[in-house]
């Protein structure tokens, strides 16, 4: 499999404190895989998922999207290639205008990056795919449950065959029975299309379910990785022992999909 998303040496510091930030993260991501970034509160994930999405700069480093330094990119040269990575949020109606309808939420990624032609017909297909019907396009974000708010951010991420997206804790406000269907409608898009998913979660057996690789972040550098199950059953570092010991024994059996 092509490396989608390569990350080398990346650096980001926020004022004096050294527990702040990025330090040196290097990793890679793969067409149709699913990576894992887990760590407490404040370890960096964020700050890393808003560096490859370039809603930060950072201070050194490459975020290298398929081939290509993102980071060197500015004007229309950075918004042809936004449409090769999208993001996925956890509260997706902070993230929608609440002003505009599910029609005119989604025509945006399409005026911006894909096809006029048909436009009304797109958007019918992108809401069947994942699992809505056409009829819910002249509804507003807020007439809307939670997880079909999540599927109308998923429908927008995957408008414009994205070859990354970014998921920022797209399932924990839902319940168990939606986050089901959410995950399982993510992992046939990504049989489909080979999306590659950065996954950023608190949920270690959502991760050991979901996920192919994981990464340990603590204070904004990587202190562990791999497969999950190798990881979470025999962490090797204090901070990923300590993400362990937090959750529930039964917690890891109970998970799967």
């Amino acid at each position: 499999m092509k490396e989608v998303l390569q990350i080398a040496g990346l650096n980001k510091a926020f004022g004096k404190d050294p527990s702040k930030g990025l330090k040196n993260i290097n990793l890679t991501l793969r067409a149709g895989e699913t990576l894992a970034l887990v760590g407490r509160s404040g370890s960096g994930k964020s700050t890393l998922a808003r560096l490859i999405m370039r809603l930060n700069e950072p201070d050194s480093g490459k975020v290298i999207l398929n081939g290509t330094d993102i980071t060197i990119l500015h004007g229309s040269a950075l918004r042809e290639k936004r449409a090769a990575f999208q993001m996925v949020f956890q509260d997706p109606l902070a993230a929608f205008n609440p002003r505009h309808t599910i029609s005119r939420i989604l025509q945006v990624p399409l005026t911006l990056h894909g096809s006029q032609q048909n436009i009304k017909q797109q958007i019918a297909e992108v809401l069947q795919r994942v699992g809505l019907t056409a009829e819910m396009a002249d509804r507003y974000p807020r007439e809307l449950s939670g997880g079909q708010r999540q599927r109308v951010a998923i429908a927008r991420a995957i408008l414009c065959k994205p070859d990354l997206i970014v998921l920022d804790e797209p399932v924990s406000a839902l319940d168990v029975s939606v986050r089901a269907k959410i995950l399982n409608l993510l992992a046939d898009l990504q049989q489909e299309s080979g999306i590659a998913y950065l996954f950023i979660s608190h949920d270690l057996a959502l991760v050991r379910a979901f996920c192919n690789r994981m990464i340990v972040l603590h204070e904004g550098e990587i202190v562990e990785q791999g497969v999950p199950d190798d990881v979470l059953q025999n962490p090797q570092t204090e901070p990923t022992r300590q993400l362990v010991d937090a959750v529930p024994k039964l917690a890891f059996e109970a998970l799967r999909f």
